[in-house]
Parts: C-alpha cells; structure tokens; sequence
C-alpha cells in the first residue's frame, strides 16, 4: 500500500511559475482529449483539425500550430506539405500557400536535421525560430514569426527586442497617389531599410496598406540583396 508524506512546515505554496505550468498542462491535456474524440469519434477527423491546432497553440503559448504530412512526390523525393494550420492574429495560415507545399526535408546540402528527423517519426516537436535553420527558419522569417518574448526597446532607434537580443524596427509603406505625402516610393523605401540595417536592425515591414503591385516590387527589391538574408520579415 502506498503512502502520501503530509506536507511539512519547510514546503512552500506554489509559486506563479509552478501554477502557470500547471495551467499550460491542464491545456495540453484538454487539448489532447479534444484530439483523442476527433479520432473515436466516427466523425471526419480533419473538421476538427484547425480547432486542435488552436488548443494546441494557445496551450503551448506558440504564435503557430501546423500539421505537415512527410509525402513522397513523382519523382520519388521525401518532401512535406502543410496541410493544416493555425496561427495567432494577426499571423496568416500558411496552410493554403503554394510556397509551403512540396517543401525539400533537407538544407541546401541535401542533410536532414533533427528536428526535421523528429517530425517524419510522427513526434510532436514545439521550437523557437533560433532552433531552426534551413527551409523550416525560411517558413518563420517569411511569416513574420520572431522568437518569443518580445519587448519594447528602451533604445529610441529601435522598437522592439526579442528573445535572443535581436533589435527589430517597424517601417511601414502606404499606397498612396504618386506624388502625396507618405506615399509609397521604391527607391525610398529600400533607402529606409538599407539606414535600419547600418544601424544594427532588423526590419519587421509592415505591408498592410500596400497595394499588390507595390508589395511584389518590394518583395523583389529586398530578396535581391543578398546580406538581407535573415534580417527581414513580412507583416501581415
């Protein structure tokens, strides 16, 4: 027979860090039952997958939860697909992007990493942008996604600090008529972003007010240079 130890005088109340982890588990649990009834439940299972996925992100505390299927493609090659997926506002779903479909496993040399390893085995794997690299940090910095938690700078010439100490600045462009105050120029625009750069910033570009035409040359204009790499992403 087993024995619970009454609690002594030496033990102390939980504290907020103890009680917050045992919110986020009670969530996790929730969010596992909720999935366990999908699957029993004799219903379509992936009606509810995008609900799951949303436990799961808020459980977890993640800005993102996706479900990626590892497939093999005509030519025979190992890649993967999202298929779903749900992300906190104002982050977009990546699940209906052509970009993030087909993707290569590997980095450029052909090497499977081990977080890559671990999802093909079916493993639930939660990671920060600065434990990624290759196709899958792609997917993070193309998403705007930077790595928790970020904070107001208290430096004037930056906006926000996140978790590894990386300077960020928000620099936003609007299409407007040619000529008005504030509207969108390319040339200025990459003048603004080159300045943030010298400076030791990365840059967050709000896009939200341009029009597609605008936002495709920014696009092109910033992947064309090449030291960007990594430094940039996209809102929304």
């Amino acid at each position: 027979m087993n024995e619970m130890a009454a609690p002594t005088s030496e033990a102390s109340e939980p504290g907020a860090e103890t009680f917050l982890e045992l919110s986020r588990r009670a969530a996790m649990l929730g969010a596992v039952g909720y999935a366990a009834t999908l699957l029993i439940g004799g219903t379509d299972w992936r009606a509810g997958v995008e609900e799951l996925l949303r436990r799961m992100g808020l459980a977890t505390g993640a800005s993102r939860a996706s479900l990626f299927e590892v497939h093999r493609v005509a030519d025979g090659r190992m890649v993967q697909s999202c298929r779903f997926d749900w992300a906190e506002p104002p982050l977009r779903p990546i699940s209906d992007d052509p970009r993030y479909a087909e993707m290569s496993l590997g980095d450029e040399e052909g090497e499977i990493g081990d977080w890559t390893l671990r999802r093909m085995r079916g493993e639930v794997v939660q990671a920060l942008r600065s434990e990624v690299s290759g196709y899958t940090r792609q997917v993070y910095e193309e998403q705007g996604t930077l790595s928790g938690p970020v904070t107001r700078s208290p430096d004037p010439i930056t906006d926000f600090v996140d978790a590894n100490n990386v300077k960020w600045d928000v620099k936003g462009f609007v299409s407007e008529t040619p000529g008005a105050r504030g509207a969108f120029d390319l040339e200025t625009a990459v003048e603004k972003i080159t300045s943030e750069v010298a400076r030791g910033n990365n840059v967050i570009l709000d896009t939200s007010r341009l029009s597609p035409g605008h936002l495709s040359e920014l696009r092109g204009a910033v992947e064309g240079v090449a030291e960007w790499s990594g430094k940039i992403v996209w809102f929304p």
